[in-house]
C-alpha cells in the first residue's frame, strides 16, 4: 500500500488517519507516506560529496608558468564543457579541447589548435549557445587582444577568423557573452599605462565586430574579474595598484555599443591580492578575495548591484591565514556558488568549498580536496548545475587534467507530503496524523 487515497476512510480526504509510524513521531511533526505504507518525519537526507577520476585532456606541459596563464572553461551543457588553454609544448598555440561528462566520468576530445601563433596572458572563453562560444586573448606575435568564435559539433571544433579587440598590449583579457550574438571583454591597456577599458563585440554567424572602448579605471590596473548580470549590466572588479593594490568594484550598464559605468566602491582596506566573480542573480553576485585587511585569511561576501553603485553585503571569513593561490568560481544556483583554488595552507593541494548564499549571507562548507600533491595549479571550475561541476588543472610542467565534483545534495522525501501528526507516536505504533 502506498497510496494515501488507500488509508483514508471513505470521505476521510482532508481528515484524520491513523498509519504505522516509522521512526518516534513528535506531536506536531510532518509526515511523509512510505512504499509500504508507513509514515515517517518530513525531512532531507544530505549526500556525502565525491569527486571523480581525474581525466587527461592534455599530455603536456600547458601553461609557460606566469602568473595570468591557464585553462578557461565554458559549460556549453550539462554534458559538455569547452577548455582553451596555452598548449606549451606545442609553441605556445591556443588550443581548445571538449570535455563530454557523463556521471562522474570526463571524455576528451582531441585537442584543436585556434590560433597558431602563440598566446600570452589570461586565455578566456565563455558560451553564446550549446554550439558555440567566444574565445579571447593576447597574440604573442604582435600583443594585440583578439577574438574568434569556435563552432562545436560533437568533440570537434570549428575555428571563425581572429578580430582584433585591442591593437598592441591587451593583458589580463576577459571575455563574457552578454546574449547568443552579443559579448563583453574586459583588459588591461599596458601600452597606455595599465588603464582598464571595455568594449562591447557584435556576433553575427563566425564573424566578430568590436565597438567602442570606455574606461573602467584610468590608474595601473591588474588582477581582473568580471560578472555579467543581464545582457545591460556587468560587474567588473579588479587591483589598483596607484591605490596599494586596494580591489575596487563597479557597475556598468550597455545600452546598444554605448558603456556607462557607476562610481567604484573599495571592496576592503588594503591590497586585494586575489578575487573572483561570479553571478548569483541579476541584481547579485559572489565575490571570493583574500588580502591585507582579512589578515590573508580568504574572505566572501555577496555584492549587491540593484542600481550602478555596489553595495557590499556583511563578510565571511575561514580558512587559514595564507590566502590562496591561482582560483576560480561558478555558481551552481542562484543561492549556491563553488570556488576552487591552490592551497598554501595544505602544501598547495587543489581544494574546492561550497558557498552557500542565504539573502545576503553567506556560509562556507567543508573544503573538498580534489588533487593532494603540490604539482597543482592553476584550477579553472564551470558549474553542471545540480550541485555538479567540472574543475580543470593543471600539473605543473608536466599535464592537463580534469575532473567532475559533486557537491553535497540534499534530496528531500517532501515530495510525498501526507500531513502532521496529531499526537507523539511511537515507532512502529499506531497514531493519528
Amino acid at each position: 500500500m502506498s497510496n494515501l487515497s488507500e488509508l483514508l476512510p471513505a470521505g476521510g480526504a482532508a481528515k484524520e488517519f491513523e498509519p504505522v509510524a516509522s521512526g518516534t513521531l513528535p506531536n506536531g511533526q510532518a509526515v511523509v507516506l512510505k512504499a509500504d505504507g508507513t509514515v515517517e518525519a518530513a525531512a532531507g537526507v544530505t549526500t556525502a560529496a565525491a569527486t571523480g577520476t581525474a581525466t587527461i585532456f592534455e599530455n603536456a606541459s600547458m601553461i609557460n608558468g606566469a602568473s595570468y596563464d591557464g585553462t578557461a572553461l565554458t559549460t556549453l551543457t550539462s554534458t559538455k564543457v569547452l577548455a582553451v588553454y596555452q598548449d606549451v609544448a606545442n609553441s605556445n598555440r591556443g588550443t581548445a579541447c571538449v570535455l563530454d561528462i557523463s556521471g562522474m566520468s570526463i571524455t576528451a576530445g582531441t585537442p584543436v589548435v585556434f590560433e597558431s601563433a602563440s598566446v600570452e596572458d589570461t586565455q578566456s572563453v565563455d558560451k553564446l549557445t550549446s554550439t558555440k562560444a567566444i574565445v579571447g586573448y593576447r597574440h604573442g606575435g604582435n600583443g594585440y587582444g583578439t577574438a574568434r568564435i569556435l563552432t562545436i559539433s560533437g568533440t570537434s571544433i570549428s575555428i571563425g577568423t581572429a578580430t582584433v579587440v585591442k591593437s598592441y598590449g591587451a593583458y589580463h583579457l576577459m571575455i563574457r557573452a552578454l546574449s547568443d550574438i552579443k559579448a563583453i571583454v574586459f583588459w588591461s591597456n599596458w601600452s597606455d599605462g595599465n588603464k582598464a577599458l571595455i568594449k562591447t563585440l557584435d556576433v553575427s554567424g563566425t564573424a566578430i565586430t568590436a565597438r567602442n572602448e570606455y574606461n573602467i579605471n584610468t590608474a595601473d590596473t591588474r588582477t581582473m574579474s568580471m560578472a555579467v548580470l543581464s545582457p545591460t549590466k556587468v560587474m567588473t572588479l579588479y587591483r589598483d595598484i596607484d591605490a596599494s593594490g586596494a580591489g575596487y568594484i563597479k557597475i556598468s550598464t550597455i545600452n546598444g555599443q554605448v558603456i556607462t559605468s557607476g562610481s567604484s566602491v573599495q571592496l576592503s582596506a588594503g591590497s586585494a591580492y586575489r578575487h573572483s566573480l561570479c553571478k548569483l542573480t541579476e541584481t547579485s553576485a559572489l565575490c571570493v578575495y583574500w588580502g591585507a585587511s582579512g589578515g590573508g585569511y580568504p574572505q566572501a561576501r555577496v555584492i549587491t548591484a540593484t542600481g550602478t553603485t555596489p553595495v557590499l553585503e556583511a563578510v565571511t571569513t575561514w580558512g587559514e591565514g595564507s590566502g590562496f593561490g591561482a582560483c576560480s568560481s561558478a555558481a551552481l544556483s542562484s543561492t549556491k556558488a563553488i570556488f576552487t583554488y591552490r592551497d598554501p595552507n595544505n602544501s598547495s593541494a587543489g581544494t574546492s568549498v561550497v558557498i552557500n548564499i542565504s539573502g545576503t549571507t553567506v556560509t562556507v562548507e567543508t573544503p573538498i580536496q580534489h588533487y593532494t600533491a603540490s604539482s597543482y595549479d592553476k584550477p579553472s571550475v564551470a558549474s553542471l548545475g545540480n550541485n555538479k561541476s567540472v574543475v580543470s588543472y593543471e600539473i605543473i610542467n608536466t599535464r592537463g587534467e580534469a575532473r567532475v565534483i559533486q557537491s553535497n545534495l540534499v534530496v528531500s522525501n517532501v515530495a510525498n507530503f501526507v500531513g502532521i501528526t496529531a499526537e507523539a507516536i511511537a515507532d512502529t505504533a499506531t497514531g493519528k496524523v
